[in-house]
């Protein structure tokens, strides 16, 4: 099978990792499935004109994140996601550890079976189901975009508490950290991040389930994009990790050469994007400051827009439910 890759000549971004960056979409947003087989390593090098030890090396690093398994003489696969009824029953457990602490201490304080269920039963009944998660993305200001649409999506028997964080702050920032984690078991993030925090996470000690959300293109988005010209002034503005991504969007739903239309990242020199001026900027979410210190004017912008896709706005409904989760699985 063919990939819908695109490598170019950004001397910012490897080949190698143009193609982990691309793949890692196509996974996480489930144009690629659980089980579907890869490319082999010669096969997919032959296709994107590149050298195979390139791709052997976007193999492995995909790998390493999970997302994809080798089978010894059939091939490369999507990988398949931590079963719902492992995940249940490592949350059974740490509620038997703390049911066990709450009756030890009340046999301490002279307490019997009787009246420390009264106590709890009175607790359960009084109390509102608060559900607080973490939120950890890709900067603060990307999570506080999101955070109401995850609440909105959360059961409607839970009052959401969703604390949104910045995923590099996660990893520096051990009083901040221990701020969100105060009473909290579940962390969102993009599947893409998974991988990345759960080393996080693991590395800090902190007992935590991560719920991977994937995002589609809004409607506004790509009817935008279809009305642009073929021969628009257009420019892309996104992170240089997401260049071959955000370009493999703009030419899925636009008429527009990709392969002619000028980049912009945050690793650009002021004098590349004066060049520019007056173009329309395709920009992704993360560099929204970057055109408002430009001064770019709201009539030339338009957002490469996304939200929470269908499967995950499931995945978080069915979250206390096992059996929905399942059936969202398949």
């Amino acid at each position: 099978m063919n990939l819908p890759l695109l490598i170019t000549n950004d001397e910012h971004v490897p080949i190698y990792m143009q193609v982990v960056h691309q793949v890692r979409y196509l996974i996480t947003s489930r144009q690629l499935a659980e089980g579907d087989q890869l490319p082999s390593v010669r096969e997919l090098a032959t296709q994107l004109g590149v050298n195979s030890g390139t791709i052997a090396l976007a193999y492995r690093t995909l790998q390493q994140d999970r997302l994809i398994e080798s089978r010894r003489g059939t091939g490369t696969f999507v990988a398949g996601q931590p079963d719902e009824n492992q995940r249940l029953a490592a949350r059974l457990r740490k509620l038997a550890q703390h049911v066990d602490e709450l009756v030890r201490q009340g046999h301490a304080l002279g307490f019997d079976g009787a009246e420390i269920r009264q106590a709890l039963s009175s607790q359960v009944m009084s109390r509102p189901r608060v559900l607080p998660v973490v939120l950890a993305l890709r900067g603060k200001r990307a999570a506080m975009k999101y955070a109401p649409l995850i609440s909105d999506a959360l059961p409607d028997e839970v009052l959401p508490d969703v604390r949104p964080a910045d995923l590099a702050q996660l990893h520096k920032d051990e009083p901040e950290r221990a701020r969100l984690y105060d009473g909290a078991y579940f962390t969102i993030t993009f599947q893409s991040s998974v991988p990345v925090l759960d080393a996080v996470l693991r590395d800090a000690g902190i007992d935590s389930e991560i719920v991977g959300i994937t995002a589609n293109l809004t409607e506004g988005a790509k009817a935008k994009l279809r009305g642009l010209a073929t021969d628009a002034h257009a420019c892309l503005v996104t992170e240089s990790y997401n260049v071959n991504s955000a370009l493999a969007l703009v030419s899925q739903n636009s008429s527009l050469d990709v392969s002619r239309l000028p980049v912009i990242t945050e690793r650009s020199t002021p004098d590349e994007f004066a060049r520019h001026e007056g173009a329309t900027m395709l920009y992704t979410f993360g560099m929204l400051d970057t055109l408002e210190e430009r001064g770019v004017p709201l009539e030339r912008r338009v957002e490469l827009a996304f939200t929470l896709s269908e499967d995950s706005r499931a995945r978080l409904r069915s979250l206390l439910d096992p059996r929905a989760a399942l059936a969202a699985a398949d």
